[in-house]
């Protein structure tokens, strides 16, 4: 059996085994901490991915409350659906659908109790089916009489819809349903920023040379993230 013989070659080995020690103990320790910074970082970038999200629909979500809150308040609105007049409903709201939808938001919808299509301005042909299997928020602002945003399926997309009972003796005898398609209308500063491979300020300032403000957001409603509407930016992110 080989033996060491020489204090110089023991030395030799045992600061070898020393470093080698050293080093897979340093290895381990670094790779841990890298996992451990990447973790953070993910969760720090879906909690700033969640937040967008819920800013999104809060706007969306107030701005097709405020829409349905101003047609239940019609007179027109609540007798032509008394009367079961689809037609007048057309004359009275097509040009502000047309108005509307360029302004993100393309649905109304009126319903009749328990939760049935009674006319949809977007899709007139399209009527008397119970939508209350796929929106509950409608069956509720019918039986409660009380105003709901909720995001739920619509016809044909995930939608943000704003609804207002239409009251009359106390009781519900309508809903007015404004939808905003989700996600597709608006668009954060952050995420063009990253587009165009700038900085979210650099990007804003450039918006706001062209005349283009944030639909919400800091020093617009308080918002903590800006975001843009997307037909409004979108000739100028392709410049």
């Amino acid at each position: 059996m080989f033996k060491l013989k020489s204090i110089a070659a023991r030395l030799i080995l045992a600061i070898a085994l020393t470093v080698a020690v050293a080093c897979a103990i340093v290895s381990g320790f670094s790779i841990s901490q890298q996992r451990a910074l990447t973790r953070m970082a993910l969760d720090q970038q879906l909690k700033l991915q969640y937040e967008s999200v819920i800013a999104a629909i809060d706007y969306e979500g107030r701005s097709a409350l405020a829409v349905s809150a101003v047609i239940a308040a019609l007179p027109p609105v609540g007798d032509a659906i008394a009367k079961g007049d689809r037609d007048s409903l057309a004359a009275l709201l097509g040009e502000a659908n047309k108005s509307l939808k360029a302004q993100g938001i393309p649905l109304i919808t009126f319903q009749v109790p328990p939760a049935v299509a009674f006319y949809r301005v977007h899709a007139p042909k399209v009527f008397g089916d119970d939508v209350s299997a796929r929106r509950e928020t409608v069956v509720e602002a019918m039986k409660g009489g009380r105003q709901i945003v909720g995001v739920e399926p619509g016809r044909e997309a995930l939608g943000i819809f704003g609804m207002t009972p239409i009251m009359r003796d106390g009781k519900s005898v309508a809903n007015v349903d404004i939808g905003a398609a989700f996600g597709k209308e608006f668009v954060a500063a952050s995420e063009l920023a990253r587009e165009r491979r700038t900085s979210p300020r650099a990007l804003m300032e450039r918006l706001r040379a062209k005349g283009i403000r944030p639909a919400t957001g800091p020093g617009v409603d308080g918002g903590r993230k800006a975001f843009y509407r997307r037909a409004e930016v979108n000739l100028v992110v392709q410049e």
